[in-house]
């Protein structure tokens, strides 16, 4: 919806009427007076309000040159805020600056959008507005009342909320009704009905996620609240970060600016989507209006600099003009090459030797004249690495290193030293030293282009990151990656993240507790199996085993059999849904579901998997044989299957476990197991009621000869051929033949046709 498209103030309808829910009925003021209203508004605030984490993102841009932005409430920008809703909309009359001017769109509309280029400083700028004592007094002119001021700062480099629509939402939602909690019941309706009604326990699994439309639909019913919602300015910082289609979030953001008492900051990379977005919004071009800034910034830089004070008036004038003229209005490419100018004897020589663009300067400073090679590259591949990992998993909190971590992995262990190492508490006094020539060595390796986490948390627990988002882009051209491996020996990354892990478990800072605290140790659990199934290294099968007895000290065990009791087997769903089954050896089992093909192949080939009662080995080799379902796990591998069913293992595809005895006093009868072969036609069978069956792109179409391999495999071990097939309700009962058919008849694609 455009500027000229916006209902007046004066509409009698809210745009944003058809997504709202009604209000919750039934509530008297009592009821909302009461403790537990308080209690449940406290329980909602606390779920819907993200780690603290997410807000790291303002506290990590660098302010070294905020200060240069102060131009910003004294031009177009802190007109727009003070504007009140009767003049919203009108152009503003052009101030006596060309250079402003000429970077501006001077129309109103209560979203203003700053926008520049990769580096040209927007959320240095967007931190110095939200920050600026100055920013509640340009709002002073726009309404009687105090506007509440809820940010959000986009991180493509951060966590999942950080970059994600669940994120901002979340984000905005907690600080808004965290200003009035009193609103909570009007914004989320059908929740408080929900949760009212729940004990603690329903009430915590109710509250443990947060679905996209209950979001969307609770902060479209704050914004259409009249009385006694405040006024509210939104700052969001680098939507062009913000992972996936960006459109569900700008046609949301459109529909709140047609609301009265909002206004929004919005700042992104120029890019089209955003620029049709917010064509007749106000807005700046940020890297047309820095040259300024940039002057008094490298002026400021460069005279504390005794090398620059003593060269000529003149020269120091053409050093200024030379870093504004390649700069190009980019604040970041200033940034850098002072530090380079800075190290130099010889700045007119360094100065003219610098890359004119960011890539070039990035080149320079960690190729040409990188001092720890080495190191430098060791620490860039292991930060792949684990991004790699989580980017799969989905584990945002893991996505970047600590300090710790960096420190483990960059001290060049051996496995023989891993497997010796008792399970004790961390030296402390040798951890802080470690932690601290890392952290030192990092800055100093990349030049300051990696970074270290700020803030008040111990130094072993800060993160590493990128000083910027361009940095790691610029790496990932396929070409600068082959350089930078060429800095130092290529290394398994994988491997030395296992083994660091590994470590972590082995030589914990506090003194090791027995305890069975699988939630806790869950999320190191799946990067151990997911770099184990990524690595090359032939070790991982002696590291995994490590693992396993590092884990199973810890764990204590209230039942000898492991297929009953053990920490792997706790890693199998919830306590309810595990029950008394047998689970045949736990461990093998959760390589397997993780597809840890080379750890699995040994496993079987030393004897060690006895088969017996339980679950069968081949549901976890075939859980996701379609689809991942955006679990942690990755498809299933036909490979696997095969070691499975080889004539060693001899595995029956019709075997049905023995359902566990009835639990005295429960008349509940257990439920009969299922067979392997059910569960792959089961699987095949939601497939196609969902729609996750794709012959038209060539990824679905290896996807389709991946589990037709494992389906052909079990077609050769005679399966049951009259076993009656039904997913769920949804789902009509058929036999094998009945569903194979119809599979291949839906679906032109050869190798379904053995099907019919």
């Amino acid at each position: 919806m455009t500027h000229s498209e916006r209902p007046s103030s004066n509409s009698t309808s809210s745009p944003l009427e058809p997504c709202l829910p009604k209000g919750p009925a039934g509530f008297g003021p009592g009821d909302l007076a009461s403790d537990r209203a308080s209690l449940l508004r406290g329980a909602i605030l606390d779920s819907l309000a993200p780690p603290r984490s997410t807000d790291d993102r303002e506290a990590q841009i660098p302010d070294s040159y905020a200060q240069t932005f102060s131009w910003v409430f004294d031009h177009h920008f802190g007109s727009w805020l003070g504007e009140d809703e009767g003049r919203l909309g009108r152009n503003y009359v052009k101030v006596d600056d060309e250079e402003f001017n000429a970077a501006s769109r001077l129309h109103g509309g209560r979203v203003f959008w700053i926008n520049g280029l990769p580096g040209s400083g927007k959320s240095t700028l967007m931190r110095y507005i939200h920050q600026s004592i100055r920013l509640g007094q340009a709002l002073q002119p726009w309404t009687t009342d105090t506007p509440e001021i809820a940010s959000f700062f986009f991180w493509e480099s951060g966590t999942i909320l950080q970059r994600s629509q669940e994120g901002v939402l979340r984000s905005l939602l907690a600080q808004l009704l965290g200003a009035c909690p009193a609103l909570i019941p009007k914004v989320f309706p059908a929740l408080w009905t929900l949760v009212w009604k729940c004990d603690t326990a329903e009430r915590v699994r109710t509250l443990a996620e947060w679905p996209l439309d209950r979001l969307m639909a609770g902060l479209a019913t704050y914004f259409t609240l009249d009385h006694p919602r405040p006024s509210v300015l939104l700052l969001i910082d680098g939507l062009d970060e913000l992972e996936g289609d960006p459109q569900l979030v700008l046609d949301l953001f459109q529909r709140i600016s047609s609301c009265e008492r909002v206004k929004m900051c919005i700042a992104s990379r120029p890019y089209s989507v955003f620029d049709a977005v917010f064509a007749h919004d106000p807005s700046i071009r940020l890297q047309d209006l820095t040259g300024r800034d940039i002057v008094g910034f490298v002026r400021g830089r460069l005279s504390a600099l005794p090398r620059y004070r003593g060269l000529s008036e003149s020269e120091q004038d053409l050093v200024i003009r030379t870093v504004q003229d390649k700069a190009e209005g980019v604040f970041l490419w200033a940034a850098v090459a002072m530090d380079v100018l800075a190290e130099t004897d010889d700045i007119l020589r360094q100065l003219e030797l610098l890359p004119a663009s960011l890539d070039g300067l990035y080149r320079y400073r960690l190729l040409d004249t990188c001092s720890l090679p080495v190191h430098l590259s060791r620490m860039l591949q292991l930060m792949r690495a684990r991004q790699q990992v989580a980017s799969f998993t989905r584990i945002d909190d893991m996505s970047v290193m600590t300090v710790r971590e960096a420190a483990i992995a960059l001290e060049g262990r051996t496995m023989e030293q891993i497997q010796v190492t008792g399970i004790e508490k961390a030296d402390p006094t040798t951890t802080a030293e470690q932690c601290r020539r890392l952290a030192s060595d990092v800055v100093r390796a990349s030049h300051g282009l990696l970074l270290v986490q700020q803030g008040k948390m111990p130094l072993h627990d800060r993160q590493i990151n990128y000083k910027h988002r361009t940095v790691k882009d610029w790496m990932v051209d396929a070409q600068v990656w082959m350089d930078i491996l060429e800095l130092g020996p290529s290394i398994d990354a994988h491997m030395i993240h296992l083994m660091t892990i590994l470590t972590l478990f082995k030589s914990p800072l506090a003194r090791p507790r027995r305890a069975r605290s699988i939630n806790a140790w869950w999320p190191h659990i799946v990067l151990c199996f997911t770099h184990a199934r990524l690595s090359l290294s032939p070790a991982i099968y002696d590291l995994l085993l490590e693992l396993d007895s590092t884990l199973s000290w810890y764990w204590p065990r209230h039942d000898k059999d492991p297929r009953i009791d053990s920490w792997a087997r706790s890693c199998f769903g919830s306590l309810e849904s595990r029950g008394r089954n047998l689970f045949e050896d736990p461990f093998l089992a959760l390589a397997i579901r993780f597809g840890v093909l080379p750890f699995v192949r040994r496993y079987l080939h030393e004897r060690r998997y006895v088969p017996g009662q339980g679950r069968s080995l081949l549901e976890h080799a075939t859980a996701f044989l379609v689809h991942r379902q955006s679990t942690i796990y990755p498809l299933s591998d036909p490979r696997i299957v095969l070691l499975l069913l080889d004539d060693t293992n001899k595995l029956d595809v019709n075997h049905c476990a023995e359902p566990p005895p009835p639990v005295p006093g429960n008349p509940t009868r257990p439920k009969p197991a299922k067979s392997p072969w059910q569960t792959v036609l089961e699987a095949i069978q939601q497939a196609d009621r969902r729609g996750w069956i794709d012959v038209r792109s060539l990824e679905g179409r290896a996807n389709v000869d991946r589990w037709v391999d494992i389906v052909r495999m079990y077609m050769a071990r005679r399966p049951d051929m009259g076993v009656s097939v039904a997913y769920g309700w949804k789902d009509k009962k058929e036999n094998p033949g009945e569903l194979l058919k119809r599979i291949a008849e839906a679906y032109t694609y050869g190798p379904l046709e053995q099907f019919h």
